[in-house]
């Protein structure tokens, strides 16, 4: 694991991996998002959602091969994989178990809702605590989880997630697009238009945690690096 200065020099090098995974409670994979600091690209990994992923020409592969993709480009760059919290790291972690990925573990893990939770504490409290609820209507529980989410983190900089952005809803849209293009054998053309604004608004929703990642970081890094410290992470233990 490279020193807290050898990382500093990576985050200004830019060779680095924004990761957001789309799986459901029973490690079911649906799609990836991945931005190497530039565009985003996103992966479909569910079968059942082949008919989306032509529509949207996006492309199509599975759990194992799209990690170790990620990570061989990160490991060329010498990079580091970026995430919001420890799931994406549990999810490799997982895949690790069942398809070891070898030569991949020294790979620094960037847990980006710790750095921010730091980034908060010392800068932006009394901002954050005068938040509104994210969502207005939410019971105490899904007000506390969303409370410290990205997207409500994000209220601190101009850059807002969509209206249409709903915590929690995600996966129920793209079980939602797979049970339709079952019925339709993957033809999107089928769908009704209400099956398809949920498939446009799951894409939209992991397109807008990817670039959102992106800011947050260099929001970070320009005000108070030091928040970044101990936030970091060997990929694989």
């Amino acid at each position: 694991m490279p020193g807290f200065s050898n990382l500093h020099a990576t985050l200004n090098s830019r060779n680095l991996a924004f990761v957001d995974f789309e799986v459901n409670m029973t490690n079911s994979f649906y799609l990836v998002g991945v931005s190497y600091g530039q565009e985003v690209t996103q992966t479909v990994l569910h079968p059942g959602l082949r008919g989306l992923a032509v529509a949207k020409k996006l492309a199509i592969s599975n759990r194992i091969d799209v990690v170790e993709n990620i990570l061989s480009q990160v490991k060329s760059k010498d990079g580091i994989v970026v995430a919001y919290s420890e799931a994406e790291r549990n999810i490799i972690a997982h895949i690790n178990e069942l398809h070891p990925l070898a030569g991949y573990s020294a790979i620094p893990y960037l847990n980006l809702r710790k750095a921010a939770k730091k980034w908060i504490q010392r800068h932006h409290k009394v901002d954050f605590e005068n938040l509104e609820p994210f969502r207005i209507g939410a019971n105490e529980y899904d007000a506390k989880r969303q409370k410290n989410s990205l997207a409500s983190v994000m209220r601190l900089s101009e850059f807002h997630s969509p209206i249409d952005y709903a915590p929690g809803k995600t996966i129920a849209r793209f079980d939602a697009i797979i049970r339709g293009l079952a019925v339709h054998d993957h033809e999107w053309a089928k769908l009704t238009n209400t099956q398809k604004a949920k498939g446009t608004k799951a894409l939209k929703h992991n397109y807008f945690d990817v670039e959102a990642m992106k800011v947050l970081l260099e929001l970070i890094a320009e005000e108070d690096k030091e928040c970044l410290k101990n936030c970091f992470k060997k990929l694989i233990d």
